[in-house]
């Protein structure tokens, strides 16, 4: 069935959201990630995001007949596949998952197709001390795949979350000063010193 105008832009628009979604859930799951370093908690704070979505698009959608269903490699509860790996310099999130839709009011279905979004963020093995603290480098992209990442233009220090773990007290260190370089890459400036005697862990919230 070849869909008309009006279900051409309702698929069209469906996607987007699709997209917007898998792009909230993944910054949900990875703040998860990032307070309780569980993978399993993380997944499924991203698994309750994406269904909560799924169930109000489709009764939001109700007189058009939407019909959404999500399907993965291994069976879960909201059909999504998740990538989280934040043990070393460079770290990913990634949310995939492949869906079908119908559209009944315009006569539309079997609409097959995949999407995905990762974001990742990698730290230069550099550190600098300078007056009042201490500089160091990051890049940050993203994208629906990795061929097609996309830099991060438009993060604030509000943004970043610093900490220094120093023989087993942890400190939350200030951002004094963040530059763009452009293609993503960034240098920060942090109010206290760094021995790689100690572990620096840096957390970004990726602007919405």
């Amino acid at each position: 069935m070849i869909p008309t105008l009006n279900g051409t832009t309702a698929i069209r628009r469906s996607l987007l959201r699709l997209e917007r979604c898998l792009t909230n859930a993944l910054r949900v799951a990875t703040q998860e990630f990032n307070s309780t370093l569980n993978r399993g908690a993380a997944e499924v704070a991203g698994d309750q995001f994406i269904t909560k979505w799924a169930s109000a698009i489709k009764g939001a959608n109700s007189n058009i007949g939407l019909g959404l269903s999500l399907s993965k490699s291994v069976a879960g509860a909201s059909g999504v596949d998740w990538n989280l790996v934040w043990e070393g310099p460079t770290g990913y999130s990634q949310v995939y998952t492949h869906f079908s839709m119908d559209i009944e009011g315009y006569c539309f279905k079997g609409w097959e197709a995949s999407s995905s979004r990762f974001v990742s963020l990698s730290i230069e093995n550099s550190v600098t001390p300078v007056e009042g603290g201490t500089k160091f480098s990051f890049t940050i992209t993203e994208g629906k795949q990795y061929l097609d990442e996309k830099p991060i233009q438009n993060l604030t220090p509000e943004d970043i979350t610093l900490t220094l773990n120093k023989k087993g007290i942890i400190t939350y260190s200030q951002i004094t000063s963040l530059l763009y370089m452009g293609q993503g890459a960034y240098d920060v400036t942090f109010d206290d010193s760094f021995s790689w005697e100690n572990e620096l862990t840096m957390r970004v919230a990726t602007p919405k």
